[in-house]
């Protein structure tokens, strides 16, 4: 019984790691996807706050502050990490917010967190 555990216990590894690197090429065709379609279709892919977001990064990039942006009601670390939208890719943004979606995912979703119910009743 035991070597049946261990065997299932790596299959649940190797799934998890293979659901992990698949979700993580996913991400990435979905944003050349984007990138694609904001380029060739009349509706856009990418969401009209990702561009209030790089403006106000560019503002920031050329020493000015992001709330000269008019619509820019954010904090201002968020203009400073997308920083380099404006100094290498506008396409920056959308990489380090799936990175750090994909990120909470590994964290939090570890394969198979159990919450304890406290042993409550379902009364």
């Amino acid at each position: 019984m035991a070597s049946l555990s261990n065997l299932q216990s790596q299959m649940e590894t190797v799934n998890f790691r293979s659901l992990l690197v698949l979700s993580a090429i996913f991400r990435a065709i979905l944003i050349l996807y984007g990138e694609w379609q904001d380029t060739h279709m009349e509706v856009r892919y990418t969401d009209v706050d990702y561009l209030v977001f790089s403006d106000a990064a560019s503002l920031m990039a050329s020493g000015k502050s992001p709330y000269l942006r008019s619509t820019y009601r954010y904090s201002p670390l968020l203009a400073f990490l997308l920083i380099p939208n404006s100094i290498f890719h506008h396409s920056w943004g959308k990489f380090l917010f799936s990175a750090s979606d994909f990120g909470f995912v590994v964290v939090g979703g570890g394969g198979g967190v159990v919450v304890d119910d406290g042993g409550c009743d379902e009364r």
